[in-house]
């Protein structure tokens, strides 16, 4: 799979596509259409008629696992994650620079954003139309590390558009190094391409990795890019839009509000400037987007970034402790702020609040407000599996553990101080030996026994009608 149409061919042979041919407006109504979509676990939508829209737009495209599961070519979240770690062993596969690209089929050199792209406006309450699925891609200033991330860009006019940068961010890191020398970063927003770049753009690697030689690991293969018309940054040759541009230092302007994947609306605030100076696209280019809005039902700007928080933190905590089996951000949290960790046998009592400090020393898992570590017969992926742990483990006096002035998130609408949060880790493992010398046993059937039953009735019909194989 090389590029965003190709992934849209793949959703609409899997029965993950639903065309909307009717006319629609771009003000609010495409943000409340995937709405419903999101509410209804419904499948990726393709608009082929916003009024005044010069390009079919596509959203909740990374909106299920199973569509995640087709963007990897996997069959489930755990191969998936599997499939991810194994590439961040591997030595990676840098992109290959190529002469041109499918992107370079069309070149406006002087480009209007209000003519040329979607201007779509996707909460009652956003300040502008917004851009809601880039992939951002920078250079530090000397030009030896590369950055490709996802960052709200709100259309201004037609040279100039905003962007959230928060400092703590690898961008915000770049950015800070140019404007310590009065200059201006140059930037690339590109729209589309290999859908694992979009996933890529969306999880947390350590600084200075480069998210593109990770696509080339996982697919085995480089990912082709072609240099900028106007700016020193290479972009994905088999992008549909790429806007070229810089972002100017020490100048801020308005930017917001917009509807975060908190579920709340980020505050307006003064930030960032992007000049925008090329626009270079394929012919007939489709467009990519996101409603970004409350996490539950987990929408596509949570689920996208699924495989890179939990398989980024399992990577980052199973370098400090092995012990730790697994690791899932709950996706109604806004994959942010409530996590689970599954841990083996305790080398030693009280092992479960190393496993906190350790998950909560990680690039994305020190945001993480709620940490839940559980025994390895826990399913983490099962949310009442996991409240069964902690109302039949838990005595909240002892088995609760609270860090007060850790680091947050700044767009965290709970916290007093943007970027300051408390911690709360919740010690669900059976406690033996802390407490206990042994813990009663399960009042479930065992094992055995069911499998006594499956020799004994398997082949009579009751047993099919009630397991559901045949």
């Amino acid at each position: 799979m090389n590029d965003f149409r190709e992934f849209i061919r793949i959703l609409d042979d899997n029965n993950e596509l639903l065309r909307i041919r009717e006319e629609v407006e771009p003000k609010f109504d495409v943000g409340g259409i995937n709405r419903l979509a999101v509410l209804r676990r419904g499948p990726a939508l393709l608009f082929e008629n916003i009024r005044g829209c010069p390009s079919k737009v596509a959203t909740f495209a990374f909106g299920s696992q199973r569509r995640i599961d087709l963007a990897f070519g996997t069959k489930s979240h755990k191969e998936t994650i599997e499939k991810y770690l194994e590439a961040l062993k591997r030595d990676r596969i840098p992109p290959v620079l190529v002469k041109s690209g499918a992107c370079k089929e069309n070149i406006l050199r002087d480009p209007d954003l209000t003519r040329d792209i979607p201007n779509l406006i996707w909460g009652e309450l956003d300040g502008g139309p917004y851009i809601t699925l880039p992939l951002v891609i920078t250079k530090d200033r000397d030009k030896q590390k590369r950055n490709m991330g996802i960052y709200r860009v709100m259309i201004r006019d037609s040279k100039e558009a905003g962007i959230l940068i928060v400092p703590t961010q690898h961008i915000g890191m770049m950015y800070s190094e140019y404007e310590r020398n009065d200059e201006p970063m140059d930037i690339a927003i590109v729209l589309g391409g290999d859908p694992l770049l979009t996933i890529l753009a969306a999880s947390p690697l350590q600084y200075g990795d480069d998210e593109l030689g990770v696509v080339g690991s996982i697919r085995q293969k480089p990912v082709e890019v072609v240099k900028c018309e106007t700016v020193d940054i290479e972009v994905p040759a088999s992008a549909e839009l790429v806007i070229e541009g810089v972002v100017l230092p020490k100048i801020r302007k308005l930017e917001g509000p917009f509807g975060e994947y908190t579920g709340y609306y980020g505050k307006q605030g003064e930030r960032p400037v992007i000049q925008v100076k090329c626009i270079t696209h394929r012919e007939n280019y489709l467009w990519p987007a996101a409603y970004v809005t409350k996490p539950h039902p987990p929408n596509e700007d949570t689920v996208v970034r699924s495989v890179g928080i939990d398989g980024g933190i399992l990577d980052q905590a199973r370098k400090v402790l092995p012990e730790i089996r697994n690791f899932h951000m709950l996706r109604s949290s806004g994959d942010s702020y409530m996590g689970v960790a599954q841990i083996g046998k305790k080398p030693y009592p009280n092992f479960a609040k190393q496993v906190m400090d350790a998950i909560w020393s990680t690039h994305k898992g020190c945001w993480i407000k709620i940490l839940i570590v559980v025994d390895e017969d826990i399913d983490i992926y099962d949310i009442e599996d996991v409240i069964w742990a902690i109302s039949m483990r838990v005595q909240p006096h002892s088995d609760t553990h609270i860090v007060n002035d850790h680091i947050g998130y700044p767009l965290d609408p709970s916290a007093e101080t943007p970027g300051v949060s408390s911690h709360m880790g919740i010690d669900a493992t059976i406690k033996v030996p802390e407490r206990f010398k042994s813990y009663p046993p399960l009042s479930v059937p065992s094992d055995g026994l069911l499998a006594a039953i499956e020799q004994k009735y398997g082949r009579l019909s009751f047993y099919s009608r009630i397991t559901g194989n045949k």
